[in-house]
């Protein structure tokens, strides 16, 4: 990503526009952006073990879970807040990384194997529906926060669409974390959608205050959510526009049977002199409307 299209070349600084960013601005101001949130989770992080270690102590639960649970941040709360804020920086770490490279080419699709397809189905299936069930539940708690979140980072990565699950600020980093520390520190499997269970309300809570911190700290570098939704939905309808007007006037060329236009392919359709192989008049082969097919 060299710049992102919708900024203006100008520095931007009247209310209502975009700054300029490079790629190397745009990642400095994403990882300021990873720095704050580990901090900020950092600070809180023991307050949030001790506060599910109190409910738990404090209610009788016949959950197999519950007391492997309490076991665990009971004996091991240091440990935990270690190994989670060294996973959770290793995640986002990979996940801005992924998101600031060029995009890989799919690999064709002779070349995936059964064999990987069922490895790769064993290895997600473990953490990935007990993550995305409590992330999703996450959600619905910081949905308006994580939703301007999310348009920023697409503003700073160049990406015309972002999944949560990429977004290295969104809920699902955050509870892989938490699932990978707890992994490490030897917490049977049959605890761990318990587990997710009890921290999904505080750690969205506080999530949903990272969020807000975040927004803060973006909008002091002059991005705006606001404006971006406005730029964003702009260029889409601009670009709605244009394949409009460019299918009406083949349309019209077509009906009336023009004349062959100047470079035009042999006609391939009785009775529309140059009405080319793709069926857009002046279209060379491996074309659609002489643009190159993808």
């Amino acid at each position: 990503m060299d710049f992102n299209p919708l900024a203006k070349p100008a520095t931007a600084k009247s209310p209502g526009t975009l700054p300029y960013l490079p790629a190397a601005q745009a990642s400095a101001l994403m990882r300021s952006g990873l720095a704050i949130a580990i901090e900020l989770i950092g600070n809180v992080f023991d307050s949030i073990c001790r506060a599910v270690l109190e409910e738990l102590n404090a209610k009788w639960d016949f959950n197999v879970g519950s007391p492997l649970v309490q076991r665990l941040l009971s004996t091991k709360a240091s440990d935990l807040r270690h190994a989670f804020l060294a996973h959770l920086k290793e995640r986002q770490d990979a996940a801005l990384n992924q998101l600031m490279a060029p995009p890989a080419p799919a690999a064709p699709v002779g070349q995936v194997s059964a064999e990987l397809l069922t490895l790769v189905d064993a290895v997600t299936t473990a953490h990935g529906v007990i993550v995305d069930r409590a992330a999703g539940k996450m959600r619905g708690v910081i949905e308006e926060q994580l939703r301007d979140l999310q348009l920023i980072v697409q503003y700073l990565t160049g990406r015309s669409a972002l999944r949560t699950a990429d977004n290295p600020f969104g809920p699902e980093v955050f509870m892989r974390a938490l699932l990978d520390a707890a992994e490490g520190l030897a917490l049977p499997t049959e605890a761990w959608d318990f587990y997710l269970n009890v921290f999904e309300k505080p750690l969205a809570e506080e999530v949903g205050r990272i969020h807000t911190a975040l927004l803060e700290h973006f909008a002091r570098h002059g991005l705006d959510p606001k404006v971006i939704r406005r730029e964003m939905t702009a260029r889409q309808a601009a670009a709605r526009g244009t394949g409009l007007a460019g299918g009406a006037q083949a349309e019209r060329l077509i009906e009336s049977g023009s004349a062959t236009q100047p470079g035009a392919a042999p006609s391939t359709v009785p009775g529309y002199p140059g009405y080319g192989p793709q069926g857009m008049p002046g279209a060379a082969p491996g074309t659609v409307g002489g643009v190159p097919r993808a």
